[in-house]
């Protein structure tokens, strides 16, 4: 009886043992589970991090804008002869960014070497900006910065003056005779020839009229229509392949691209931003009739009477 009582005892030891040793498999597996499950998390939260990677390549893709760069040797554009400021107020805005300073930059040219003939924009070898009719110059202070900047030129022929903004603020101020010049209008050079521009240009517009420093700053990081009353000229600098650059007004002042390429890179526009609308009303008051009123393309029409008193009542 003690031998099967012992017997008894080895096989409940046995038991236990194997039990044990189901525990511990089962232990072994759950742990093994939750490695694997660890592992899918982890491979997860890669290929979340890995999405998340790519979208924001994308963003910033979608971010870009294509821009116009000038070597500085040989590249221009030209607009051809269709535009005319002679003896009238004009008003040319861009974005510009040198590659390098202490060295002419010119942006527009339009004319002839002959005072009062020659409009000349952009940078003198001395870093400063200049607004000129050649021989009758208007001078900013020196900039030898290679940042983005906006530029404004205007020029009011009723005042006699020629003004220059920079990023909407004042720069400089001055009272020049009429501009004469005429000719082919050119983009990054002086007439195809030298002083070539090299940097980055974009969005120019070219407006008949002055531009009022609320107006300018209103617009200067907006893509515009093309549409917009007073525009005479418009080359966002935008398209991104080919050689022709586009005037979005429809008045015919396309460019043609002499070296010039194309790039991707973030300027300082909100392809997305709108400028202000605008709200110019006129009203014609007619005793008897009707009213007309126009805003932009809409026109309203009211009946409008004038009320009399009897004298005979």
């Amino acid at each position: 009886t003690a031998t099967e009582t012992e017997d008894t005892t080895a096989e409940t030891e046995d038991t236990a043992t194997e039990l044990e040793d189901t525990a511990t498999e089962l232990e072994d597996t759950a742990t093994e589970t939750e490695d694997t499950a660890t592992e899918t998390e982890d491979t997860a939260t890669e290929t979340e991090d890995t999405t998340a990677e790519t979208e924001d390549t994308a963003t910033e893709t979608e971010q870009l804008s294509s821009v116009l760069t000038f070597d500085g040797k040989d590249d221009y554009i030209d607009c051809g002869s269709g535009i005319n400021l002679t003896n009238t107020s004009f008003t040319i805005e861009f974005w510009a960014k040198r590659k390098i300073a202490g060295k002419w930059h010119i942006v527009v040219f339009q004319g002839e070497r002959k005072n009062d003939h020659g409009l000349h924009i952009g940078f003198r070898s001395e870093n400063l900006f200049t607004f000129a009719f050649y021989g009758d110059d208007l001078n900013t202070g020196k900039y030898t910065d290679t940042d983005w900047h906006h530029w404004s030129c205007v020029y009011d022929q009723q005042r006699q003056q020629q003004i220059i903004y920079c990023d909407g603020q004042l720069e400089a101020c001055r009272q020049p005779a009429n501009y004469q010049g005429t000719g082919n209008f050119y983009i990054g050079s002086l007439k195809g020839t030298e002083l070539f521009f090299e940097g980055q240009l974009a969005d120019i517009r070219i407006w008949q009229g002055v531009r009022t420093p609320q107006e300018i700053q209103d617009c200067l990081n907006c893509r515009l229509t093309g549409n917009e009353s007073g525009l005479m000229a418009y080359w966002p600098l935008n398209e991104g392949e080919g050689t022709t650059i586009t005037d979005k007004t429809g008045n015919g002042n396309d460019g043609t691209i002499s070296g010039a390429a194309w790039e991707q890179i973030q300027i300082p526009i909100d392809e997305q931003s709108k400028p202000p609308q605008e709200f110019n009303l006129r009203i014609i008051r007619l005793r008897w009739g009707v009213a007309h009123i126009k805003k932009g393309a809409m026109k309203i029409d009211m009946k409008q009477y004038k009320s009399y008193k009897n004298p005979f009542l």
